[in-house]
């Protein structure tokens, strides 16, 4: 799991826990295409299968409304990690390192 920013972690940490959700992605594949890394997410709420989920491409944009399946670029993605640094609690609560 990541939380994605648009430019700097510093945009989440003084969020509500209601608002930090909005930026919480799973990743869920990978793919080279040259020298070029895709990486793609869902967003973490989402249950549909994935043939069913619209994609929108390109950088993460906290204005924009939530994409239930993301494709970025290893150059356009900004994201804090789960285990690295941020936690999610068993009731879902999120706490930064």
């Amino acid at each position: 799991m990541v939380l994605l920013y648009e430019n700097t972690p510093n945009e989440l940490y003084d969020i509500s826990q209601n608002e930090l959700v909005k930026h919480l992605y799973k990743i869920v594949g990978f793919g080279i295409s040259g020298s070029y890394v895709f990486i793609q997410l869902t967003y973490h709420q989402e249950a549909r299968p994935s043939g069913e989920l619209k994609q929108v491409n390109g950088k993460y944009m906290s204005k924009e409304p939530i994409a239930t399946r993301r494709m970025l670029l290893h150059t356009q993605i900004n994201a804090l990690v789960q285990g690295q640094d941020f936690e999610i609690s068993d009731t879902g609560k999120i706490t930064f390192k």
